[in-house]
């Protein structure tokens, strides 16, 4: 793109389960906001430390060899099925975080050179981007001279629920079998993956220890899907108003009762989250949150 102007970068930082891709659809209606190759960059996730591994190796020499080793094992799983459309993307961003990490090229720069002028606003729609302390939020604000935060919550047992289902969908197991894993070791990394996506407590604080408030919007997946709650986002953002598919769910599956011990694990787990919440929204927090809790 070429613009005198810079544009703006939003960072979508989860949580998983919350109402991201629904958001990334809405702005993908507009044509001053670009998406640079896929949906989720994870850009930052691949260099930076999180919560859910913390003593990554996170060295240029590190990440290199880490971000090499993934785009040789995608290249060779893209010739032995080509079919995988969602595989170039990656492996353009891959090569694009060795450049980062090898030229020193900005992330702005890399984001933007896929834009069409007249672009506004880069979005970065990246879930995992939650699990970051607040250094690396420090870094992220300033990629840009305009960077602006969401951060998108559910019910924390409902939404680590919702996770589950969504795992054993994606790697074809038994909820059942995935649960029992849960249970049986509910310190182990495997159940981290669930809880640590619905810690919005260490999240919010890392953010706010990085990030002006101005400069954060937080919301609600039980109260999202509403037209004013959409017109409130869209003018944190800064983009006119346009009709929301507010009634249009994505990724929505047959209901399943969520099984009472992994409820009964996840509310003690989950605990000190509830009661962050409530005293950092009060009465701007969904009533449902933790009324099937205990």
């Amino acid at each position: 793109m070429s613009t005198a102007v810079q544009p703006r970068l939003l960072f979508c930082i989860g949580a998983q389960k919350a109402g991201t891709t629904w958001l990334y659809k809405h702005l993908d209606k507009y044509p001053q906001v670009h998406f640079h190759r896929v949906k989720e960059l994870q850009f930052f996730t691949n260099i930076r430390p999180t919560r859910n591994d913390p003593e990554k190796d996170t060295s240029p020499e590190g990440s290199m060899m880490r971000v090499r080793t993934r785009i040789a094992q995608a290249e060779a799983r893209l010739r032995a099925n080509p079919g995988k459309k969602w595989l170039p993307p990656r492996i353009e961003v891959d090569r694009e975080i060795v450049d980062h990490l090898e030229n020193g090229r900005p992330f702005l720069d890399i984001v933007a050179s896929t834009a069409a002028d007249g672009t506004e606003l880069i979005a970065d729609m990246s879930p995992e981007y939650s699990l970051f302390e607040a250094d690396t939020y420090s870094e992220l604000l300033a990629s840009g001279e305009d960077v602006r935060f969401i951060f998108l919550m559910r019910d924390p047992v409902e939404r680590a629920w919702s996770q589950v289902r969504f795992n054993t969908r994606v790697n074809k197991t038994d909820t059942q079998n995935v649960v029992e894993r849960v249970l049986k070791r509910p310190d182990h990394k495997f159940a981290n993956e669930f809880w640590s996506r619905s810690r919005y407590d260490l999240t919010i604080k890392a953010l706010e220890e990085a990030v002006p408030a101005e400069k954060i919007y937080y919301g609600f997946y039980e109260s999202f899907f509403q037209a004013e709650t959409i017109r409130d986002l869209t003018d944190f953002i800064g983009l006119p108003q346009i009709e929301a598919a507010v009634d249009e769910k994505v990724f929505t599956s047959k209901p399943e009762v969520m099984d009472p011990d992994f409820r009964l694990l996840a509310s003690k787990v989950l605990e000190p989250v509830y009661a962050f919440a409530e005293t950092k929204f009060g009465a701007d927090l969904p009533e449902s949150w933790g009324q099937k809790a205990g």
